[in-house]
């Protein structure tokens, strides 16, 4: 799967998960700048990124799951090997 892919796919569970505009999605988005993005939220992501890619993140993976960017960095990594 390409960074792109990723990247858009991850940008649609944010759109879906945190009512917001494409466009609103950053890499920076984080839960300091998205007030949906609670530790209710949080656990809800990790869920739909472990049922869209077919990944469960380890527990250190989950903890770091911290920003658009973070988070697509990690499925890159794990789903590539890059």
């Amino acid at each position: 799967m390409s960074r792109a892919t990723i990247d858009d796919t991850l940008r649609q569970l944010f759109v879906d998960l945190f009512d917001l505009a494409p466009e609103e999605v950053r890499n920076e988005t984080s839960p300091d700048d998205c007030k949906a993005w609670d530790s209710v939220a949080h656990v809800k992501l990790v869920a739909a990124v472990e049922e869209t890619f077919g990944f469960v993140p380890a527990p250190e993976d989950e903890a770091d799951m911290l920003s658009f960017e973070l988070i697509a960095d990690i499925l890159e990594e794990r789903l590539t090997g890059g």
